[in-house]
């Protein structure tokens, strides 16, 4: 009743009727699409009939827009948007209680950044344009420095005097805007204004560089970016020097960029090109010594083996490549676990030390590194399936590859373990077998056993787990399986389905087939989100689908009121039809 009415309120600009609507709008679940725009359209209207606190938050009511359609922002959006906070704000010097314009500043960047050229037409650059060059001209760092960094839509000059502007802004500032702490990322470092900027942030990185307990080897990789930026006299002999002192037992963050610097083909930063010196047997050594150990050593000890292996010593990468892998197991670290992956990988290629390969991709799939344990379980399931490194075991092969399709400890995905974990499923059931791996299934109750449909069921979560992850044969497997199922050539519950009138009158009583099956919508699969449903197969083909999410019923894809119960029997009514659609398990 009371969103109701505030709705009605706020359709007539009723302010604090439009905080009311917002307010009671899915407040006990995460908003629909509808629902999350018909807040944000709630708020604005609140904001423009000024309710300043609500202005604050329209970009968190964007985000929650986003956030249910599962997509960014769009050129359209970011222009609207743009718009809305520029007519809230002030540019330059400001009352204390007065919004600044950043908000608006890096939308109307980004409308002109990441826009397709439809969106982009004269009217809308040139606004955006205008208001970025009158918020630099006012004096604001943000405005500045997103016009200095845009070569595509101001000429050089333009760009120079925006970069002499925003770092003299942000040097005569006690407070400085957060823009200020990170200019040298933002600036365009061919330009000579941007050399004090560039200065101060070389010797910053080149002293965590130098000091094995701070920063990272990037730091290390960016110090010589500043550096090759300042056009020195002596090139880049003070970076290099820094980066020899920076590549050693003691300290190796150095050896990475050392090694691109030494390398054929250099390095690429920020539009920056810094050459290869192209010195194979100086690359090679700094390699070596970068592989030595530590938490640095993963990348350089992939380049020493890739090194090798070019040079046709695939023993001697192997033996590297295993080597920082047992580094990794020996220090317990699973955070990036690349290393012990290539090690398996390259041991399987050439058929060499299997049992070593094993164990290695058995860290992996163990491990908590979400861009690649699942794809080491899949390794573990090849493995076990074949026999390699350790005996034929097709029940270890089949919990591997549930792990490499829901794996416990992180949320991605190999699809290719869900194609072969649900295929085996299959071929488990058309045996008349059951899992012997106490595996944990969707729907499956502590201690329950898993019968066949059960089975079947979990089979169609991995195929469409496998189809989310753009593996086709896995959305191909999981629709065979739905037409084989269906016909009755697989197991399935036994079920008494009734369709009823408006009066409750009993008009259809047949048998049919229930089966719990997984097909997520195009809109879902951003969110990796899925959906048991409920499938209820008549005798003549037709199904009859319900399934609830987010709290929600829907029956053949009308949302529908909580099931009533008779019993056994659950009724599900369509309010479009009128009828209502029962289902008891047969006896």
């Amino acid at each position: 009743m009371t969103t109701e009415i505030s709705k009605g309120l706020c359709d007539a600009q009723d302010r604090f009727g439009c905080v009311l609507l917002a307010r009671g709008t899915a407040v006990d679940r995460a908003p629909s699409l509808v629902e999350a725009s018909s807040i944000f359209a709630a708020n604005l209207t609140a904001c423009q009939q000024g309710i300043a606190w609500i202005c604050e938050r329209l970009s968190d009511d964007m985000d929650t827009v986003r956030a249910a359609r599962g997509s960014g922002l769009t050129g359209n959006e970011r222009y609207a948007l743009a718009g809305i906070e520029a007519g809230l704000c002030t540019p330059g010097p400001r009352e204390p209680n007065q919004r600044n314009c950043k908000g608006a500043y890096y939308l109307y960047r980004d409308f002109l950044n990441y826009s397709d050229a439809a969106t982009l037409d004269t009217g809308r650059v040139a606004q955006a344009k205008a208001f970025l060059s009158g918020g630099c001209a006012a004096g604001d760092p943000p405005a500045c420095a997103s016009l200095a960094g845009m070569v595509d839509f101001w000429p050089d000059a333009d760009r120079r005097a925006a970069t002499a502007r925003v770092i003299a802004l942000c040097d005569a500032r006690s407070t400085q805007d957060t823009i200020c702490e990170s200019l040298a990322g933002v600036l365009d470092p061919t330009f000579r204004e941007s050399r004090p900027v560039m200065a101060a942030r070389y010797d910053r990185l080149a002293r965590s560089c130098l000091s094995p307990g701070e920063g990272d080897a990037q730091d290390c990789a960016w110090a010589l970016h500043s550096y090759a930026a300042l056009d020195a006299p002596d090139g880049l002999a003070t970076a290099e020097a820094m980066l020899r002192e920076a590549c050693g037992p003691a300290n190796n963050k150095g050896c990475p960029t050392l090694a691109q610097l030494y390398g054929p083909e250099g390095q690429v930063l920020s539009g920056l090109t810094i050459p290869g010196r192209d010195d194979p047997e100086a690359r090679l050594a700094v390699l070596r010594m970068g592989c030595r150990g530590g938490d640095e050593a993963g990348s350089t000890c992939d380049q020493l083996a890739d090194t090798m292996g070019a040079q046709g010593d695939g023993e001697g990468a192997l033996h590297v490549r295993g080597a920082a892998c047992d580094r990794v197991i020996s220090a317990a670290n699973d955070g990036d676990l690349w290393q012990c992956y290539h090690a398996a990988k390259q041991a399987l290629d050439q058929n060499q030390r299997l049992p070593d390969a094993y164990r290695w991709a058995d860290y992996v799939c163990r491990g908590a590194d979400v861009s690649v344990s699942p794809y080491g379980c899949k390794l573990v399931g090849n493995m076990l399936t074949q026999g390699l490194g350790q005996p034929a075991d097709l029940a270890g092969a089949l919990s591997a590859y549930q792990r490499g399709c829901f794996h416990p400890r992180v949320a991605t995905t190999d699809g290719e373990a869900c194609l072969r974990y649900g295929t085996m499923l299959i071929e488990i059931v058309r045996s008349g077998e059951a899992p012997t791996e106490p595996l944990a299934f969707a729907h499956r109750e502590d201690g329950e056993e898993p019968e066949p449909p059960l089975v079947l069921a979990e089979a169609s979560r991995a195929f469409d787990m496998g189809c989310i992850d753009r593996i086709a044969p896995a959305c191909a497997a999981n629709a065979r399986l739905l037409e084989e199922w269906s016909s009755g050539d697989l197991p399935y519950d036994r079920f008494t389905c009734q369709v009823r009138s408006a009066a409750g009158e009993v008009t259809s009583e047949k048998p049919c087939r229930g089966l719990i099956f997984y097909q997520t919508a195009d809109e879902m699969k951003e969110t990796r989100e899925q959906v048991g449903l409920n499938v209820y197969v008549w005798p003549d083909s037709e199904r009859s689908v319900t399934y609830i999410r987010d709290g929600i019923w829907r029956l053949n894809e009308v949302r529908t009121d909580y099931p009533a119960t008779e019993g056994s029997r659950r009724c599900w009514h369509n309010p479009i039809s009128t009828r209502s659609f029962c289902a008891a398990p047969a006896g």
